[in-house]
């Protein structure tokens, strides 16, 4: 979070950070234990799969890379074999796009009852169209979930305020979320749609200053 170099490639990343558990936590813990502890309200996971994260499992048989959108399978499961350990994350720093992330919690460095993160990249020759984007849901499934159908109606498209709207609309549907203690599924859903059209808004703002 206090990196200069993740805030200027990477400014999603250290917007998360800040709000990731408590000062103690983020110094006692590791990105690599946060991902392959595979906890669906994780911040970290959606964050680093909207741009495209990769991770190196390094085992009795050698090297092979995953892409982190493949590498969660269930609540506090991923591919990850008994015989490997995570050894590398790698994020691309294509510096083509932006990135937001965002959630609703009871605190601010509280798990997420849902969080979002978005990275847009836009038409080089035409800064109101969308060139790719990827939608990231946490705490509305077992595993990190994209929200394809959304990237789908804007991906090649100028970006508007109906088009952010509809994103908003299926993702909110795409989303898996259960009744609990921090809401209802219906409540979730709705939170969902606030924060896809926030983050998407947002990762406009910087892909635009680019």
């Amino acid at each position: 979070e206090k990196s200069d170099v993740v805030r200027e490639k990477f400014p999603l990343l250290a917007e998360m950070e800040m709000t990731l558990a408590s000062v103690a936590i983020r110094n006692w813990g590791t990105v690599g234990g946060n991902l392959c502890h595979a906890d669906p309200a994780s911040d970290l996971a959606p964050s680093l799969m909207a741009l495209g994260a990769e991770v190196t499992l390094t085992g009795v048989d050698g090297e092979r890379v995953l892409n982190l959108n493949d590498f969660f399978v269930d609540y506090f499961e991923t591919k990850l074999r008994s015989d490997e350990v995570l050894t590398e994350i790698h994020v691309p720093n294509r510096g083509l796009g932006g990135g937001a992330y965002m959630k609703f919690a009871a605190r601010a460095t509280d798990l997420p009852v849902v969080g979002v993160a978005t990275y847009i990249v836009l038409d080089r020759e035409n800064r109101d169209v969308c060139k790719d984007i990827r939608i990231v849901m946490g705490s509305v499934g077992p595993r990190p979930l994209r929200s394809k159908r959304a990237e789908d109606i804007l991906r090649g498209q100028a970006i508007t305020d109906k088009g952010i709207e509809e994103a908003a609309r299926l993702s909110s549907i795409d989303a898996q979320p259960v009744t609990d203690i921090n809401g209802s599924e219906e409540f979730k859903r709705e939170i969902v749609k606030v924060l896809v059209k926030r983050t998407i808004r947002k990762a406009v703002g910087r892909a635009r200053t680019l």
